[in-house]
C-alpha cells in the first residue's frame, strides 16, 4: 500500500502541469534560481485573508497559488508554491491573527507600519528556520540560507522584493523601504 502511494506521488510530481501552480518543498524553494523570483505572502487565518508584504489583499489567491494551497495551509504553517506561468516561487506564511485587527483597523504612522512589517517578516523567517532546520538539499547539505532574488527576471511584472534577512538594523530596513519606489 505504501509503495503504491509513493509511486502515485512520483507520477504526480513527474506530470505536473506547468500552467498550474504547485507545491514545492523547502529545499527546492531555497535552491538558487536565475528564473524564479521569490515573493512572500501572509495568510491571516482568523479572517481568511491573503496579503503581500505591503499589506495589499490578494482578491483571487487561486489565480496565483492554485486550488490546493488552502487545504495544505490547514496542515502547515508555511507553504512553498511555484507558479511557472508567472516565474515566481511563493512563500506563504500562515498567521493565527486577524487581518482586521493587525492591519486594517490600525491607525499607524509610516514608521510604525515599517516596524510592524519588519517584525512580521522577521517572525515568519524565524518560524520557517525552526521548521526546516533539518532539511537537506540534493547534495546532502543543510539548507539554512534564504535565497536571493532571481538575476534575470523572466516575468513582465515589476517585483520589488527585498531580502530582509540581510538587514542588520532597523535603520537599514527603513533605508531600504525609503528607496522602494512603490512604498506607501
Amino acid at each position: 500500500m505504501a509503495a503504491q502511494e509513493e509511486l502515485n506521488e512520483d507520477l504526480t510530481d513527474l506530470y505536473k502541469d506547468p500552467q498550474e501552480p504547485y507545491l514545492i518543498d523547502y529545499a527546492e524553494w531555497a535552491r538558487p534560481s536565475d528564473v524564479f523570483d521569490k515573493v512572500d505572502l501572509y495568510y491571516y487565518r482568523a479572517d481568511d485573508i491573503l496579503c503581500d508584504t505591503k499589506d495589499s489583499i490578494i482578491k483571487d489567491p487561486e489565480e496565483i497559488l492554485g486550488w490546493d494551497w488552502l487545504n495544505e495551509m490547514q496542515k502547515e504553517t508555511t507553504l512553498f508554491i511555484r507558479n511557472e506561468k508567472l516565474a515566481i516561487d511563493y512563500e506563504v506564511h500562515s498567521l493565527g491573527l486577524a487581518y482586521s485587527d493587525e492591519v486594517s483597523s490600525r491607525l499607524e504612522t509610516d514608521r510604525e507600519r515599517k516596524y510592524r512589517r519588519t517584525a512580521r517578516a522577521k517572525k515568519a523567517m524565524d518560524d520557517i528556520a525552526t521548521e526546516h532546520l533539518e532539511d537537506l538539499d540534493e547534495d546532502g547539505e543543510y539548507v539554512i540560507k534564504r535565497p536571493t532574488k532571481a538575476k534575470k527576471t523572466a516575468t513582465r511584472h515589476s517585483n520589488n522584493y527585498y531580502d530582509y534577512s540581510k538587514v542588520k538594523s532597523i535603520e537599514e530596513a527603513e533605508e531600504v523601504d525609503d528607496n522602494d519606489p512603490i512604498s506607501e
